[in-house]
């Protein structure tokens, strides 16, 4: 009987919503969890909610101890090199502060207690910090390195250390405190009870378990991996030891084996100086010379063959024949010297030379007669110190290309990287631009974020004008007034903001958002609207283009032709004035328009599709003013459908804002 009454009240517990211990137990937890929780969000808005309280200036200032910081010797600061060391020393400096002017401590000696002056040394950054401050070539050249380790961790790290440690001095001045944090007496009551219920009660573990998974939030292990870890033996090799076709045997070495590095690793530095070495012969790559085996002499034939049936060919005038043979003659010319080239084209790395072999010249440079290197996009260029001397010039295609940068950037001088930062540096020098170098490098900096800004929006207008124009005028307004923000964006930062890109120069360009703008709303206007007559349309934006260079030659820095890239500028200056000038003359020609539309019967003759990058839809349908004549209207695809050869559509002609006539066809369902 008490079996069937116990199973009973077993039965009737589980069937019922009453909770069992572990179900209230982890209830209370999830209870205190929650309200814990709460407390800590608490906490951190009372927290932000006092720092976002600001400062008062207090008057009069108040003397808190003394500060010491270094700062550059008088005589350095007098020197050319003066702006170079105190831009080191910007990155490296240090502070401390004391309530003894004398800035010394007290230390336990031999028992007594005695005054000794407190050390302070410049900056050790480690590798990551080092390369984060984007330290130039010429500061770091001023830093060595040092393996070392902090007291607080017994790993390894590498950190540098300014070797001209004599060029700078310690100062010492008051410290002032001109101005304390607003205090809300509240807030801060309520901030002091949240934090020490949380100390007292030992909880920010059990917050940071709650918050993140672990009760310690943050973790001071690195691991340093080696970089032959789980790499095959052979591919060791290959990366570390290249096969080339040599002048003499590179594994004749003097100094030390591979075998011998990776048992002894003081004798690794030698190997490594060794690897790096590319004594050998280069031509262009295995793959591309295929290629151009194939593919070049194809090409010759078809160019010669081309010329055979230019001549032949009784229905071409003997003016347009001789043009294109001619055109012919040259394209063969030129495949052929690319295939004679690709076959006898060497360059050549020694022991203390470099040699580039063509098919016109061979020349040959020593070490010590380098001055550095460029890597542009038509080429690998060695460039000599003596003017005279003629460069080396090498393809991007060459075989180890990468391998080749490598080792020229480890030998030689990038001259790309230091025009472009001696042309930083004339900027950051330049008077005009601000009076002190920090309010020109904030200048400059500001300048860039609003070109980035610039270009991007040109980018977003371009799609949105040109694939999805939707608010459709809206955004030809945009299209309009984009180029002329851009031209008063110039004129603001008085020359600092450009509109052509140029290699190795650091002023910030707004030309893509330029030529975005312009761009869009030519395209627009040449698939939206067909102009009737075109002569007052190429005098008026010829002129209005004009007018455009001109403000903008003047919202800039004017070119000083000096150089065939001056002239090139100008030349992309003239494309991007007329092309923006027709593009905006149109539009707002048809777009304004509010002239009565005179409409004109016609019939049609023909359609055409266009296919490339866009698609476009033409109807070819007699002239309206000559019957004689023949006209191409752009439509689109929708009335393209509905249309059939021999069916008669009405042309509706309007008599444009600025008198330029445009016309539309109306298309009924």
């Amino acid at each position: 009987m008490s079996t069937n009454i116990s199973n009973e009240i077993e039965y009737y517990i589980n069937s019922s919503r009453i909770r069992s211990l572990r179900r209230r137990k982890r209830a209370q937890r999830d209870a205190f969890d929650k309200e814990l929780l709460k407390l800590y969000r608490e906490y951190k808005a009372i927290r932000n909610g006092i720092h976002s309280l600001g400062w008062e200036e207090l008057k009069p200032p108040v003397q808190n101890g003394w500060m010491r910081c270094f700062v550059l010797r008088d005589d350095v600061r007098r020197t050319k090199q003066g702006i170079f060391y105190q831009q080191i020393l910007d990155k490296i400096n240090t502070t401390e502060y004391s309530w003894r002017k004398d800035f010394k401590k007290k230390r336990r000696l031999h028992g007594r207690k005695v005054y000794v002056i407190r050390e302070q040394a410049l900056r050790r950054p480690d590798e990551k910090e080092f390369f984060s401050k984007k330290f130039t070539d010429e500061e770091r050249a001023c830093f060595h390195e040092v393996l070392t380790h902090h007291a607080w961790s017994k790993t390894p790290v590498n950190v540098y250390i300014f070797t001209e440690a004599w060029r700078f001095v310690l100062k010492i001045s008051p410290r002032m405190i001109t101005k304390v944090r607003i205090l809300d007496v509240d807030l801060k009551r309520r901030e002091s009870e949240l934090s020490n219920y949380i100390d007292r009660h030992n909880l920010w573990p059990h917050i940071n378990k709650l918050l993140h998974g672990d009760s310690h939030r943050y973790h001071w292990h690195v691991e340093h991996t080696s970089p032959f870890k789980n790499k095959p033996f052979h591919s060791i090799v290959a990366d570390h030891w290249p096969i080339v076709e040599t002048i003499s045997n590179p594994r004749i070495d003097p100094g030390v084996s591979f075998f011998q590095a990776l048992l002894y690793p003081n004798t690794f530095t030698n190997f490594e100086n060794y690897i790096h070495t590319m004594q050998g012969i280069y031509r262009i790559a295995k793959g591309w010379r295929i290629f151009i085996y194939i593919f070049a002499p194809l090409i010759i034939a078809a160019f010669l063959s081309s010329i055979f049936f230019i001549f032949t060919d009784e229905d071409i005038s003997p003016l347009l024949s001789t043009l294109l043979a001619i055109v012919a003659l040259v394209m063969t010319c030129l495949f052929a010297y690319g295939l004679i080239d690709t076959i006898q084209s060497k360059f050549i790395i020694g022991r203390d030379y470099i040699t580039g072999i063509n098919p016109l010249s061979t020349r040959t440079l020593k070490f010590d007669a380098i001055l550095g290197y460029k890597i542009e996009r038509n080429g690998i260029f060695i460039i000599p110190k003596n003017p005279t001397d003629k460069k080396i010039k090498t393809s991007t295609y060459i075989e180890k290309a990468d391998q080749i940068t490598a080792w020229l950037s480890s030998t030689f001088t990038d001259l790309n990287d230091q025009e472009l930062t001696d042309h930083e540096k004339s900027i950051l020098n330049d008077d005009t631009l601000g009076l002190s170098q920090q309010a020109r490098e904030h200048r400059l900096a500001e300048a860039r974020r609003t070109a980035k800004i610039t270009n991007a929006v040109g980018f977003v207008l371009f799609f949105w004008m040109t694939f999805y124009p939707v608010f459709y005028t809206v955004v030809l307004i945009i299209g309009i007034a984009y180029p002329a923000i851009i031209i008063i964006l110039l004129y603001l930062y008085r020359g600092l903001l450009r509109v052509d890109e140029r290699r190795n120069n650091a002023y910030p360009s707004v030309a893509t958002g330029f030529i975005m703008a312009g761009l869009s709303l030519s395209l627009r206007a040449l698939f939206d609207y067909n102009i009737l007559e075109y002569n007052q349309l190429w005098v008026t934006t010829g002129t209005f283009a004009i007018i455009l260079i001109i403000l903008i030659l003047i919202a800039t820095k004017l070119p000083t032709f000096r150089s065939a890239q001056d002239y090139f500028v100008i030349f992309t200056l003239v494309i991007l004035a007329y092309s923006y000038s027709f593009g905006a003359y149109t539009v707002s020609n048809c777009l304004f328009d509010s002239s009565s539309p005179k409409y004109y019967k016609t019939n049609i003759v023909q359609k055409e599709i266009s296919k490339g990058r866009s698609t476009t839809y033409y109807i070819i349908v007699t002239s309206w003013h000559d019957a004689e004549k023949i006209e191409k209207v752009t439509v689109n695809s929708d009335e393209y459908e509905l249309t059939s050869i021999g069916d008669e559509i009405a042309i509706a002609e309007m008599k444009g804002l600025f008198g330029t006539p445009w016309y539309f066809p109306i298309v009924q369902q």
